[in-house]
């Protein structure tokens, strides 16, 4: 428990890389695996420069980049949400403006899914 801490005082981003790929590493069948990892991906979604950091950690620490890893561990509607909470939100400001069925058409067309 005091390494935990510690290592959140020395370098969080790089504690953070680590609790997401331990989240990813569970059995995909524990519940707890859901719950650890939509936490953390929503906790750091919301603070932009720290999922950036975060990110940056992970790739350095496990070669691939952290969207991936969560898109690659995970399935289904619920992976595509882990999935986008791993895309950088835009800024505070806004940078265009669509219609709705701009917009859906747009999702269609770029759809992986």
């Amino acid at each position: 428990m005091l390494a935990h801490i510690l290592n959140g005082i020395i370098n969080k981003p790089v504690r953070d890389a680590l609790l997401v790929h331990h989240a990813l590493s569970l059995s995909k069948s524990d519940n707890i695996r859901t719950e650890l990892l939509i936490s953390r991906l929503v906790r750091y979604h919301w603070d932009r420069p720290h999922m950036e950091a975060v990110k940056r950690e992970y790739k350095i620490r496990y070669g691939v980049d952290m969207q991936k890893a969560v898109a690659e561990g995970t399935k289904g509607e619920w992976g595509q949400f882990c999935e986008m909470l791993c895309v950088r939100r835009m800024g505070d400001e806004v940078r265009e403006v669509r219609r709705v069925e701009e917009y859906k058409e747009y999702r269609v067309e770029n759809s992986r899914y």
